[in-house]
């Protein structure tokens, strides 16, 4: 079924192919922007004719024209870019690749130098430069100044540079590179920018004399050079020629176009007019039909969705969106093969819209239903129900169907009957007699308010009694009349039960929020709340609350004062003892008598616990609490920084300190120190008991360490050896220990060897000097001490005396002096060389000390012979005295 439908915009593109076979030729002028041709069917070869724009200005470069064969396949679509000339001024290089030339800044437009003329070319395959297959290049444009010259003009390959003045003009674009900007006059920069590929460079900008713009082309020319002297005198040069390209088979005609440029397509052409159309647009789920005009041998359809087809008309029936979109048909004919397009549109169905029907009472008149939709364009069709009727309560639907020329979906229009109600209003309380009338309420308090008039208008109160008024609503709205009765009350006095008299600091005693009538009266009191804090005789007023009729009261309400109970304090009550009791009358005058919560002491639990004392009835006094302490039984527990030493030791004591807690510390009967905290030294040796007493608020406790703290005395350490002296080198001493109360030992034998054995004998070998002997004994707490003794050595002395020495100044036996080895004392030695006269030529006091064979005081040398030499010593154990004497020969 094909349907109208009259909200989509359907666009149908159909290609057709009539049967024709001559020459056609089409032209394309500049238009500044980009132009497409379409290859028709059956044609594979055309012949173009590219010419580029001529340069700006009256000696602007012209731009040359190719011709040349191109092959192109059917359908294909080939872009035309038709160059510009170049105008005068800033931003005046021509369309497709011109540069720009420059206004003058001087006022002087005649001086303003010209854009280069743009390239003419066909791109396929895309717009990229890359795309293009043949170029017509550019002319240059004409220099400025009051010197202009010419443009280079564009030949068949690479373009002509521009003309020279005081700017250079630019070079030409080549068939590898864009041509090179003209240098200034003077080189004062800038000079004219070098051309690109497809663009001319720019001019050399100058303030009265700039270059011309380089010619657009297949490699732009160069930017004329800037004039770079002076103000409004001499010329830039002239911007060069943009390049073109020539395809295999194509020819030139060099500087040839003096306008803008221009393509022309030359074609021949044929075929048999066949045509894609289809019945749309459609709505989903129609049938899409699909047509092709006869006169094709075969045909072949393809589309969205996957469709494909070999018939002349196909359907495609249940449409959805998905299968809208180009359909393609590729058909064969006697003479050549083609293709046609045909675009389906499939619409999803929209939904109506409706302005929805205001609620319409019961019974009420009724509107008619909308003849169409608040779409635009709006949609038509039935209703069912066909009218709207209010002799039902509730929600009707009433639903819509849309004309069959419409793409749309059924619609639902929901009406709500109302049904009429009752007003309410907020009850107008009841009235004293002459009191001020209230206004009757208008509108209801109804969640939809109901406006309209009373009848009565106005309330009166000049009676008493129960009137009824009656409310009429406004036509139009859902609602019924209605009453409302409205009591008028004489005055009434109030009564109430007296308070009183209270206590000071009674709570929980109210004023009465009603009176005691028969019919009970509400208010307030002021003051609101009864003070019994301070004794007094107050009044309270009583003012009743609207609407009652009443009057106002009073009550009188005394307050008298509280006695406070007095107990004298019960004691600290140690843990463990026999608790006091509390009295059960206080020391007040008369007594008050009452009871204690708990009634009695806990003297087990350790704590400070309160006590609360709560009058009898009757008495006017108040409750007292007393605070009770049961003091903890906590024997203290303490402890030593050091349980066991030598004797005398020094001991730390110290216990966790409790507060206001007093403490003591005891030894053998004694204190040693008060306070959490105590150094003693003791000096007995033995085990020794401790005891720490504890007093907190006169509870005494006790804490006794037995053997607590350990000490003993030092061992008292000897020891003897005999022999007690060494008179050889390799000798056995006997060593005997005489130690008091040690029980284990360390020997120290003087020569690295030691011994844990309680005594031994010990061998001695190669001893030369005296020895040291220790002996260190330990008790079992670890107190030791150390004992030594020295053993001397006893031997003669061991010495060396040469006989003769060479006093010569080499580096030999220079020197002369006795050698002794053990058994002299060095701090008790003389030495003394004599001549043969008796004289003494040299004395030393120190053994190591050498004489090099001089004597006096200048320190010549004696002479060469035999002299007498005397050695005085002592032995260094026993201080005997030793003389020696010798000869020593002093060789030359």
């Amino acid at each position: 079924m094909k349907l109208k439908y009259t909200l989509s915009v359907f666009v149908l593109i159909a290609f057709f192919f009539t049967g024709y076979s001559q020459p056609q030729a089409v032209t394309f002028n500049y238009t500044g922007s980009v132009q497409t041709w379409t290859v028709p069917p059956c044609v594979f070869t055309i012949n173009v004719i590219v010419a580029g724009a001529k340069g700006g200005g009256a000696n602007g470069g012209s731009g040359a024209r190719i011709s040349a064969p191109l092959n192109v396949t059917p359908g294909q679509i080939l872009n035309i870019y038709v160059g510009g000339m170049g105008t005068q001024g800033n931003a005046s290089g021509g369309w497709n690749g011109g540069g720009t030339g420059f206004a003058s800044n001087n006022g002087n437009v005649a001086y303003s130098s010209w854009g280069g003329g743009g390239a003419s070319d066909i791109r396929i395959g895309g717009v990229a430069l890359a795309n293009r297959v043949i170029v017509g290049g550019g002319g240059g444009g004409r220099s400025g100044g009051s010197s202009p010259v010419c443009g280079g003009a564009s030949n068949c390959n690479n373009g002509a540079a521009g003309c020279n003045t005081y700017g250079q003009g630019g070079q030409g674009g080549t068939q590898v590179a864009g041509g090179a900007g003209g240098t200034p006059w003077a080189g004062t920069p800038p000079g004219g920018s070098p051309g690109t590929l497809g663009n001319g460079g720019q001019a050399g900008l100058w303030q009265t004399a700039s270059g011309g713009g380089g010619g657009g082309g297949y490699y732009g020319g160069g930017g004329g050079g800037n004039d770079g002297c002076c103000t409004g005198a001499n010329g830039g040069g002239g911007g060069g020629a943009g390049s073109s390209l020539v395809p295999a088979g194509g020819t030139c005609l060099a500087a040839n176009n003096t306008n803008h440029g221009y393509v022309t397509i030359n074609f021949q052409a044929g075929g048999i007019n066949v045509t894609a159309t289809n019945g749309g647009p459609y709505c989903a789920g129609n049938t899409i039909t699909l047509s092709a005009t006869a006169g094709a041998t075969t045909y072949s359809w393809t589309g969205p969705n996957g469709f494909t087809s070999n018939l002349q008309n196909p359907t495609i029936p249940n449409a959805t969106p998905l299968d809208s979109g180009t359909y393609t048909l590729n058909y064969t004919t006697p003479n050549c093969n083609g293709t046609a397009t045909t675009l389906v549109v499939v619409n999803t169905p929209i939904n109506p819209i409706f302005s929805a029907i205001p609620s319409i009472c019961n019974n009420g008149a009724v509107p008619g239903l909308p003849a169409g939709s608040n779409n635009n364009p709006s949609i038509t069709g039935t209703w069912s129900p066909q009218v709207i009727s209010s002799a039902i309560v509730g929600t009707q639907t009433y639903v819509f169907t849309p004309s069959p020329n419409f793409c749309a979906n059924p619609a639902n229009l929901n009406v709500t009957i109302l049904p009429n109600e009752v007003p309410t209003f907020n009850q107008i309380m009841p009235l004293c007699i002459n009191d001020n009338p209230p206004a009757l309420p208008n509108p209801s308090t109804n969640p939809t308010a109901y406006t309209g008039t009373w009848s009565p208008p106005n309330v009166v109160t000049n009676a008493a009694g129960i009137f009824t008024y009656n409310f009429t609503p406004t036509a139009g709205q859902c609602a019924v009349p209605t009453t409302m009765d409205i009591t008028v009350l004489n005055y009434t006095n109030p009564t109430f039960q007296q308070i009183g008299p209270l206590c000071q600091f009674t709570t929980g005693v109210n004023l009465p929020l009603s009176s005691t009538n028969v019919v009970p009266i509400n208010g307030t009191w002021s003051p609101p709340n009864i003070n019994t804090q301070v004794p007094s005789t107050n009044v309270y007023n009583f003012t009743p609350a609207p609407f009652q009729c009443a009057a106002t009261g009073t009550m009188t309400i005394t307050i008298n004062p509280l006695i406070i109970p007095q107990f004298t304090q019960l004691p600290l009550v140690c843990q463990g003892d026999v608790p006091p009791t509390f009295p059960l009358v206080s020391n007040n005058n008369p007594g008050i008598v009452g009871t204690w919560n708990p009634p009695t002491i806990d003297g087990l639990t350790p704590d400070t616990v309160t006590y609360f004392f709560t009058p009898g009835p009757n008495q006017c006094a108040d409750s007292v609490t007393m605070d009770v302490t049961v003091v903890p039984a906590m024997p203290p527990a303490f402890v030593a920084d050091t349980l066991s030493g030598c004797n005398p030791l020094m001991v730390n004591f110290s216990t966790v300190p409790i507060p206001n807690a007093n403490y003591s510390w005891v030894w053998n009967g004694n204190q040693i120190g008060i306070g959490s905290q105590i150094d003693y030294m003791f000096t007995s040796a033995g085990c020794h008991d401790i005891t720490l007493n504890y007093e907190l608020f006169g509870c005494l406790e006790t804490t006794t360490y037995a053997s607590y703290i350990c000490m003993e005395n030092y061992p008292n350490t000897t020891f003897t050896a005999n022999p007690n002296v060494l008179s050889s080198t390799s000798e056995t001493i006997n060593f005997t220990n005489t130690t008091m109360g040690g029980v284990s030992y360390v020997w120290d034998y003087g020569d690295s060897q030691t011994s844990t054995v309680f005594e031994e004998e010990h061998f001695y070998n190669g001893i030369t000097e005296n020895i040291l002997v220790s002996l260190t004994a330990t008790t079992l707490l670890g107190c030791a001490t150390t004992y030594e003794v020295s053993l001397p050595v006893i031997s003669d002395p061991i010495y060396y005396v040469p006989n003769s020495f060479t006093p010569d100044e080499d580096e030999h036996n220079q020197l002369w002096y006795p050698v002794f080895t053990t058994g002299f004392d060095p701090y008790n030695f003389n030495l003394s060389v004599y001549n043969r006269w008796g004289e003494v030529i040299w004395e030393s006091n120190d053994a190591s000390k050498g004489w090099d064979g001089s004597y006096g005081t200048d320190g010549r040398m004696v002479q060469a012979g035999m002299y007498t030499w005397i050695i005085r010593y002592s032995n260094k154990e026993t201080d005997e005295k030793k003389v020696i004497t010798g000869f020593v020969n002093v060789l030359r």
